[in-house]
């Protein structure tokens, strides 16, 4: 809604400053006086519908006040000059629409906060899930055994031979040489 408001808000607004500055002109011109005024007070509308459109999406609530201030200059001014009052109208709509901005993003922060809490309580709860696991995992495992290592005799048991170490068979008799398993 805010982004509406905007987009509506500036497009508006130009034309709006357009038509003011074009009856500014042509009072200058036909030197009239109430033209010049009516100018002026669409001039301030203008600024204030532009300073609004600005304001929208930051802080809504003020884009709310400016466009109400701009309805009441219009309305005020709109005597002689029917458009002002137009321009009035539209100026309050702009403000209803901003205010439904203001009550979306205020709704959007709300849901946020507890989105963010239900995710916060959430993870609190799988941490709490993952430690409990890992203490039931170790209260269950059993004490692990010593890794036995294997290693082949130096020495032929028939013959006697000198053999490299890790020789599965005697290099002289070619008896096998038998693993000895020590626990290390």
């Amino acid at each position: 809604m805010r982004h509406a408001v905007l987009i509506i808000g500036l497009l508006l607004g130009a034309l709006m400053f357009f038509q003011t500055f074009l009856i500014s002109v042509l009072s200058d011109v036909a030197d009239d006086e109430t033209g010049g005024q009516a100018a002026a007070v669409g001039l301030l509308m203008a600024f204030l519908w532009l300073i609004a459109c600005g304001l929208v999406l930051p802080v809504p609530m003020v884009s709310v006040v400016l466009f109400v201030l701009a309805g009441i200059f219009g309305f005020a001014n709109s005597g002689e000059f029917p458009d002002l009052g137009i321009w009035g109208g539209i100026s309050l709509v702009l403000a209803v629409m901003s205010f439904l901005g203001w009550r979306g993003k205020r709704k959007e922060k709300r849901e946020g906060a507890a989105e963010r809490l239900r995710q916060f309580n959430r993870d609190e709860r799988l941490e709490t899930l993952l430690q409990q696991q890992q203490a039931q995992l170790s209260a269950i495992q059993p004490t692990q055994a010593p890794v036995a290592k294997v290693t082949f005799p130096n020495f032929c048991t028939s013959c006697g031979t000198r053999n490299e170490p890790g020789a599965r068979f005697c290099a002289e008799c070619g008896t096998s040489l038998s693993p000895s398993v020590s626990a290390t």
